[in-house]
């Protein structure tokens, strides 16, 4: 009894219980010498069952062995009136059969029979997990649900969806498994990046990731795409713009050391601000806060833009002199004079004539200011005034 009638097209659906049709009404009355009454039709025959009439077939059945095997007395379960053969396999809703399970013999899940057979992957096939060594089930942990990463349509390949424990992309996709899993050890397979590039972080040499300190967070700098180049937020610690974008790390971390590294422009360029001689910045006391007038765009630069607070030289006739020319001493950018310029037309003797007729005491203004700083006072922006 083979499951042929499923393959027949035969459906066990359109026959009832005791439906007498197809062969069995061509059969006629011989079919079990005495009919009852009602044979011939489509009614049921009260009391009697296929059993009564073919017990001794299914007990003469040897392929399979119906009382061995445990088989229902239902004869209809998966024979047809139509025809003794062929029989299907009768409802097997209980484990559907597909894949190589459609072809598989009905003993290789029945070996012990039919009832109680199992109705999980495991129940069948425990040996096959028990075996596998590549990898190895039993010493890496894995579940018996077999169905996690076999399907029925071949024991092999098998799939198993890894994101659950840990993506596999990049250059993980193509490395094999024991790189990570060791010995074919599955279980407590670390889940973080150290958990098996710790021994890469301790070799780095540049930079050196112990010595400096870095985190042990390694998909900080580093993608799964490649080892190399790594990337790093360096925002959190200083800008990486202008200039400080193209100069190499070693610039500011000599000697590849990182911790500790400045956190100001004059932590790293205190040398350059020292060594500045027009003007000269230690000499005439230029504040150490090289952004007040540097950007990381160009070190050089003659812009002060504070400086238009304190007096207009970004534009107007003030824009085209230079620092030393108004500032002409070594006290330091505090000093300044006016009157080293303005010669001539501008002489002290010329200027108070001028200012005799403005209100105010002209010459106060000088006692307490001093002769540039009287010209600061009252031209503050740098330009004559009508007045």
């Amino acid at each position: 009894m083979s499951r042929g009638r499923a393959e027949s097209g035969v459906s066990m659906g359109v026959w009832s219980r005791w439906s007498w049709v197809g062969a069995l009404l061509a059969l006629g009355v011989a079919a079990c010498g005495q009919v009852p009454p009602n044979h011939p039709t489509e009614l049921a025959i009260e009391g009697q069952s296929c059993f009564d009439c073919h017990g001794d077939r299914y007990l003469a059945t040897t392929d399979p062995d119906h009382v061995t095997l445990g088989y229902p007395r239902t004869c209809d379960s998966c024979h047809a009136t139509e025809a003794w053969r062929p029989a299907s396999n009768g409802n097997h809703d209980f484990w559907p059969l597909t894949g190589a399970h459609e072809v598989a013999a009905c003993e290789s899940c029945h070996a012990d029979g039919y009832v109680g057979t199992p109705t999980q992957c495991s129940g069948c096939h425990l040996p096959e997990y028990e075996a596998t060594t590549d990898p190895d089930h039993v010493a890496s942990g894995f579940a018996t649900s077999c169905e996690t990463c076999h399907g029925t349509a071949a024991w092999t390949p098998a799939t198993f969806d890894h994101d659950q424990f840990w993506p596999i992309r990049g250059k993980h996709e193509t490395v094999a498994c024991t790189t990570c899993h060791e010995g074919g050890v599955y279980e407590g397979t670390p889940r973080d990046c150290a958990g098996c590039h710790l021994p890469d972080y301790q070799a780095t040499t540049d930079p050196n990731h112990v010595a400096e300190q870095f985190p042990t967070t390694c998909e900080a700098c580093h993608s799964e795409n490649g080892w190399s180049p790594a990337a790093y937020d360096h925002d959190q610690y200083w800008p990486l713009e202008g200039r400080h974008a193209t100069t190499s790390c070693e610039s500011c971390h000599v000697g590849g050391v990182y911790a500790g590294t400045p956190r100001t422009c004059d932590g790293c360029h205190h040398p350059d601000y020292v060594a500045t001689t027009s003007p000269a910045h230690s000499q005439v006391g230029i504040p150490t806060s090289c952004d007040d007038c540097h950007t990381p765009a160009n070190w050089a630069t003659d812009e002060f833009p504070q400086h238009n607070a304190l007096f207009p030289i970004t534009n107007g006739d003030h824009s085209r002199f230079s620092c030393n020319e108004c500032h002409i001493t070594a006290a330091g950018y505090s000093e300044f004079t006016c009157t080293g310029c303005h010669t001539g037309e501008h002489n002290l003797n010329k200027m108070n004539s001028e200012h005799l007729g403005e209100v105010g005491n002209y010459q106060s203004t000088l006692n307490q200011y001093g002769i540039d700083g009287g010209c600061l006072h009252c031209h503050p922006d740098g330009r004559e005034h009508d007045d």
